[in-house]
């Protein structure tokens, strides 16, 4: 058999014999770079924290303002002109449909839909994300689960439904 077959014994393959390679034909040996540590912060730190101690924090909450949706109308240009005279500060965006007001201050608030009552216009007001009720979704129950001890749970930890 042939030394180089594929079929012949690992024992006739192996000799004792090294070679020296020359220095310019070597693999060069390359130091070791240490790979950089990426810090990263967690957001939520915070509230952990919080959690810990049992405290509430001591700023207080951002109120935010629900907007005023505005239907369109032939005269909608008119109406939001008369806004804008009277509460300069207020944002106006077209949105789906609507025009969306939105006022720097709940008495701000108040007056405009209090001016559109009066020139009998049509609108929608929007619920503040504090105010909406929270949306909980249950996965993974079997279909034979008691549906009245999920609620009677649920009730428990002050959900509403």
């Amino acid at each position: 058999m042939s030394p180089f077959s594929p079929f012949s014994s690992p024992t006739k393959l192996i000799t004792d014999d090294f070679k020296l390679i020359p220095s310019n034909k070597a693999a060069k040996t390359r130091p070791v770079e240490t790979i950089p540590v990426i810090e990263t912060s967690n957001k939520f730190v915070r509230l952990m924290e919080l959690e810990n101690q049992n405290e509430l924090p001591t700023e207080s909450p951002k109120i935010s303002l629900p907007t005023i949706n505005l239907k369109l109308t032939e005269d909608y240009n008119l109406t939001l002109q008369e806004i804008c005279r009277q509460f300069p500060k207020t944002n106006n965006k077209f949105n789906r449909g609507f025009i969306r007001i939105t006022s720097f201050s709940l008495e701000q608030r108040n007056k405009i839909i209090e001016f559109l009552n009066q020139s009998g216009k049509e609108y929608v007001v929007s619920e503040a994300p504090e105010n909406r009720p929270v949306k909980t979704v249950i996965k993974g129950l079997p279909t034979t689960h008691n549906k009245d001890l999920i609620a009677k749970e649920l009730q428990e930890n002050n959900f509403k439904f």
